[in-house]
């Protein structure tokens, strides 16, 4: 139980973090409005949880 709170924990600050940097960090590096930034913007986040959803994967193998 302890683990499961300590996650749900983490999740917490590291979206909380997220999001004080969207709000006050970018606005000193504002993006061009190109397509290519467009692309990335909604290309990187689901290509981020597939990364981590295959090293979790791989690591969860690797134990049996």
């Amino acid at each position: 139980m302890d683990n499961q709170i300590g996650f749900i924990v983490k999740v917490f600050i590291v979206s909380a973090g997220v999001s004080v940097f969207i709000k006050y960090g970018w606005t000193m590096l504002p993006p061009a409005a190109t397509s290519e930034n467009a692309l990335i913007g909604i290309s990187l986040p689901p290509l981020m949880i597939a990364l981590a959803l295959w090293w979790r994967f791989n690591s969860v193998n690797n134990e049996e």
